[in-house]
This record gives structure tokens, C-alpha cells and sequence, in this order.
């Protein structure tokens, strides 16, 4: 029986032959203020549930492992953490769902807090929407797939206006 001659850079493959991938993962990290009053966040958790069940398959095929993690931003401290730019955030692999940040009214939000606030919206295909569209989550897995490098961002954080007038006015209505 005739043996394949390997090339001599094979002959030890911890040196030069490729390994199999190893395990890589899709993180998805969403960020809420709440999601018992709130119907655009507990949605938009509702919209990355529903495309995890749908991707999960794609992604394990693929082999990847998924990961989600849910984080309800309490305070301003979490909110720096996080670098929160609003609520809800949704990050695939640290990148932003939607890069262009723009939000409107929320009065659920706004109750909670007894003042004024905004919260994000997501435009894709030319709609915007206060809940995260499907279809916009399938196709960020989809990149992530794509390109699975995590994203790390260095530019200056502020917590926003926004998120600061939540946190005080919710301090203040709940002491």
C-alpha cells in the first residue's frame, strides 16, 4: 500500500501544518433599561431569541459556538462599564447592530424615570423601527460569521444626557 509522502514542514504538525479551526464563538450582548415595562425592549430580547433559534443551527454547522448575554443596565456605573449608548444596544461580537445611533420618545421608559426620555431605534432596509428587526440580527450574525474578529471600542465614552436624566430621575422617584 502506497503511504503519501507528506512535505518534510509536515512531518511535525505543530509547526507548520494548519489545525483544525479551533472553537470559535458569536457573542451577542444585549443591553436594556428594562424589559417588564418597556414593550421595545422586552421585543427587541424577543427578536434576538428569535434569531439565535434560527441561526443557532447555521452557526453550530459552521462550528461556532453561540453565546448571549443579557445585561440590565441599573445604574450609571453599569452604564460606563458597558459603554451604553441607549437603550436597547444590541452588539454582535462588540459591534453595535446599528452603528448610526437614533432615537425617539419612550414614554414607558419616561414613567419610570418621571421625566422625558428617548430611546434607541433601528433602521434597516430604509424603515425604522423601536424594535429590533429580524432581519437586521440575522444578517449581523450573518457578518459576524463572516468575520468573527471581535471589535473593541477605543473611542471616548460619555454616558449620554439622555441616560444620565433616566438614572436621576429614577433615583429620585425611587429613593
Amino acid at each position: 500500500m502506497h503511504q503519501p509522502t507528506l512535505p518534510e514542514c509536515c512531518l511535525d504538525p505543530s509547526t507548520c501544518c494548519p489545525s483544525p479551526r479551533s472553537q470559535q464563538s458569536i457573542t451577542i450582548e444585549v443591553f436594556y433599561l428594562d424589559s417588564n415595562v418597556c414593550d421595545r425592549c422586552r421585543n427587541t430580547l424577543a427578536a434576538v431569541d428569535d434569531a439565535v433559534t434560527l441561526m443557532k443551527p447555521v452557526v453550530s454547522a459552521l462550528g461556532y459556538t453561540l453565546m448571549v448575554h443579557r445585561v440590565h443596565i441599573t445604574s450609571l456605573s453599569l452604564a460606563k462599564r458597558h459603554r451604553f449608548v441607549g437603550s436597547p444596544t444590541v452588539r454582535v461580537n462588540g459591534r453595535d447592530v446599528n452603528e448610526n445611533i437614533a432615537e425617539d420618545s419612550c414614554l414607558a421608559c419616561g414613567s419610570l424615570c418621571g421625566d422625558s426620555v428617548t430611546c434607541r431605534t433601528f433602521t434597516y432596509q430604509g424603515q425604522t423601527s423601536q424594535i429590533l428587526p429580524l432581519g437586521l440580527m440575522i444578517e449581523t450574525m450573518m457578518k459576524a460569521l463572516l468575520s468573527p474578529s471581535p471589535h473593541q471600542d477605543t473611542t471616548p465614552y460619555e454616558v449620554p444626557a439622555n441616560l444620565k436624566r433616566f438614572f436621576e430621575g429614577q433615583s429620585t422617584k425611587n429613593p
